[in-house]
């Protein structure tokens, strides 16, 4: 009789510990489902941002001597992740260039291309590629215009290793080029209405884009002492104006072209209207 008090302890002791066991099995387990919902929570968010990553073009790109091969030569515009691959035996890279030169006019310094050159606008460097190596990289390609695919490790460009791709427009979209001292349009008749107007200067100096509806010819356009157009004299309505653009940079603006008549686009630095750099454009 004397150890029942003692046995009624332990009996106490046991079941104490017991409970307490279960109790940190429960712990433990709901601390697992919480972190598997925080997980899923996680994973659920990743998979929303797929669709973002996944508007982006993937385009292969494939090297070997003396190749550079694409799936096509015309993009639309847009972000383009390039998937570059060497299939060759030796090293080579891929730049690639904005510019409305030829191949054979791009400037060279020893017969590879100049990369700093004038007339032309570097969008993507990277490394060399050493053979049976890849290489993946995102290119701005959404300003419209002409773009050179090339590797110019030295003597490769003078063995032909370039592509030149087309990016064209999107519907609506007119590409503006601005050099010395020159305004390119694709086309001096425009359709009546709203239009976009891709601005890129691939000259070596800033420019400016204005655009002037008048019944003026630009031989007969009022100008200050310094033969810059007035640009709020009778007879010039301005249309659109924007910010100075630096060498190699773009702009894009929407224009109202809904008027039919005569446009004149201008750049009006000093000095640049004098030199002729201006275009007559119609709108029916």
């Amino acid at each position: 009789m004397d150890r029942q008090p003692a046995e009624r302890r332990d009996s106490v002791l046991v079941i104490v510990v017991a409970t307490m066991c279960i109790l940190l099995i429960l712990s433990l387990f709901v601390v697992g489902l919480a972190t598997r919902k925080t997980d899923g929570a996680s994973a659920s968010g990743r998979s929303a941002a797929l669709p973002n990553e996944a508007s982006v073009q993937a385009v292969d790109v494939h090297l070997d001597e003396f190749n550079v091969g694409v799936p096509t030569t015309t993009f639309t515009p847009g972000v383009k992740t390039l998937h570059i691959a060497n299939a060759g035996k030796v090293q080579h890279e891929l730049l690639v260039f904005r510019s409305d030169l030829a191949p054979s006019a791009y400037p060279l310094d020893q017969g590879d291309i100049n990369e700093d050159g004038a007339g032309i606008t570097k969008v993507s460097d990277g490394d060399n590629i050493d053979p049976g190596q890849r290489q993946t990289r995102t290119v701005d390609l959404s300003q419209p215009g002409t773009y050179l695919f090339v590797c110019n490790l030295p003597g490769h460009f003078r063995q032909g290793m370039y592509k030149v791709v087309t990016v064209g427009a999107t519907p609506g979209t007119v590409a503006v080029t601005l050099g010395e001292f020159k305004i390119g349009v694709p086309s001096t008749t425009l359709p009546s209405g709203t239009a976009t107007l891709s601005i890129t200067n691939t000259g070596s100096v800033p420019h400016e884009l204005l655009v002037f509806r008048t019944s003026l010819a630009p031989s007969a356009f009022p100008l200050d002492a310094d033969g810059t157009v007035q640009e709020d004299a009778a007879g010039m309505n301005k249309v659109s104006d924007g910010d100075n653009l630096d060498p190699g940079k773009g702009q894009t603006r929407t224009v109202d072209f809904t008027r039919s008549g005569t446009y004149v686009l201008v750049c009006n630095l000093p000095g640049h209207f004098r030199s002729g750099m201006y275009t007559t454009v119609t709108v029916h």
